[in-house]
């Protein structure tokens, strides 16, 4: 649906892209995860070390989705 046709309120808060989990990585450390495409996940780490307010707090990655016979 092209943006002009949502509804006024919608197109002021923005398309949703897709939905992300609150994970937990082997070292402790939270990540949000979950699916772009079929293909395409989108993970974000937090960055777990910040020297300045000026530094990111957050770096985005797109990554290969798992198939089901790979997550085990």
């Amino acid at each position: 649906m092209p943006q002009s046709d949502l509804p006024h309120s919608d197109r002021e808060r923005g398309i949703r892209l897709t939905v992300l989990w609150r994970k937990v990585d082997r070292n402790g450390n939270e990540y949000l995860a979950g699916p772009l495409t079929s293909e395409v996940g989108l993970a974000v780490f937090f960055d777990q070390n910040r020297k300045t307010d000026k530094s990111p707090d957050a770096h985005v990655y797109l990554l290969p989705q798992r198939k089901a016979e790979e997550k085990g």
